[in-house]
């Protein structure tokens, strides 16, 4: 692409900005605006791509000199010449606005003349339930359950690929659909006639993530191409994979991993963790209630869900270790894990954000469809944090 320059209007403490940018550098910051609103990947995408057609057909003339006329061009070519359909059309044009309004800081200018693509009267194809089985019969393993999932579920294909294990509600037969289009969170069903097959695949999925190689790939891949340094972070209670001392110790040798947050809670692993892998590296504890023996053994700090609510009594702990005041660290670890499993382990986020709210920081309503807790929920996190002081 040519490096020609051309002139922008940034927003910036409402009001505008001349910026000179290369055409890259405007395609850059068209993606990181784009980012910014939570765009999906797919609109990211085909929206840069509309953006390079549309600069490639004037032949990469600054796009702020041709305005409205130059879009009315572009969007008949596509029809006249291209051959698009209307909504593809409507798809550019909506490309083309959002980098003249808020790539550019510039308004397009009146757009007229444009020949229409034609909207052809379809009608939509249902198909049948037989249809449908004779369909799903073609199929076979995780391409059918796929198949299976967006028939009973009615959830968008890209939706259904990006599923997570902890979004698939086995016992209120729901799937949590994290940012669908909109950005927005919604609940769909769960077919009860796919949960034996659903369950069948996450056991195979979880058995090959448990192989120590795997995870070794699938950690060096990362690292590899992050640009930050990279902490492990092993829960097996919730993701039900557990990432082993050896594999662990191996992974250390990785130039960008510094680091582990164990929050198994288990005392001999981290205790292990310590003493195999290399100087330098860095073992977190992220459980609360073993906080206390986990300093005890080496861990160099901690990174706690539970220190939102109660971040003194977590640093109390720490320092009472610190200064070797052992019995003061255990009294204040015998305060702290009864509240710390009320609102990590009991009640989940609902109840961490609720113990926020009671101890005068900021945690909110849980987002739908976490609910908040019950009456019978806040006053056991009220009892247990009633001897904690914020």
């Amino acid at each position: 692409m040519p490096r020609a320059v051309i002139w922008c209007r940034i927003r910036a403490g409402g009001r505008h900005i001349p910026l000179r940018m290369t055409m890259e550098a405007v395609l850059e910051r068209a993606r990181r605006l784009m980012r910014l609103r939570h765009y999906s990947h797919r609109t990211e995408a085909t929206y840069v791509g509309w953006m390079v057609r549309y600069l490639r057909f004037h032949r990469y003339r600054n796009p702020i000199e041709l305005g409205g006329a130059g879009i009315a061009a572009f969007l008949s070519h596509l029809a006249e010449r291209g051959r698009v359909s209307a909504s593809t059309q409507n798809q550019a044009l909506s490309a083309l606005l959002f980098l003249y309004r808020e790539v550019l800081g510039v308004p397009p200018g009146h757009i007229g003349g444009i020949v229409r693509a034609k909207r052809p009267k379809k009608l939509p194809v249902v198909l049948t339930k037989a249809e449908v089985r004779l369909v799903l019969a073609q199929l076979s393993g995780a391409k059918r359950l796929i198949a299976a999932l967006l028939y009973g579920s009615g959830l968008r294909l890209m939706e259904c690929l990006r599923l997570r294990v902890k979004d698939i509600d086995f016992e209120a037969n729901r799937i949590i659909v994290r940012e669908a289009k909109g950005g927005r969170d919604r609940v769909t069903m769960l077919p009860a006639r796919l949960k034996p097959a659903l369950r069948a695949h996450l056991e195979r999925v979880r058995a090959v993530h448990a192989k120590p190689e795997t995870q070794k790939l699938y950690y060096r891949a990362v690292a590899d191409q992050s640009k930050i340094p990279l902490i492990i972070y092993n829960w097996p209670q919730t993701t039900g994979v557990d990432v082993p001392p050896e594999t662990v110790a191996q992974l250390a040798e990785h130039p960008n991993i510094i680091a582990i947050k164990e929050s198994s809670g288990n005392v001999e692993k981290l205790m292990e963790l310590i003493r195999i892998v290399p100087n330098g590296f860095q073992v977190l504890t992220g459980s609360a209630p073993t906080l206390y023996p986990s300093l005890m053994l080496g861990a160099v700090g901690a990174i706690l869900a539970f220190s939102n609510a109660a971040p003194f009594l977590c640093l109390s702990i720490e320092e009472a270790v610190r200064t070797r005041e052992y019995k003061a660290a255990q009294e204040l670890q015998n305060l702290a894990s009864p509240a710390a499993v009320a609102v990590t382990t009991k009640y989940g986020v609902p109840g961490l954000k609720y113990a926020m709210d009671l101890q005068g920081y900021y945690g909110g309503n849980p987002r739908l469809p976490l609910l908040s807790p019950s009456p019978e929920a806040r006053k056991q996190i009220e009892e247990v944090f009633r001897e904690i002081k914020s």
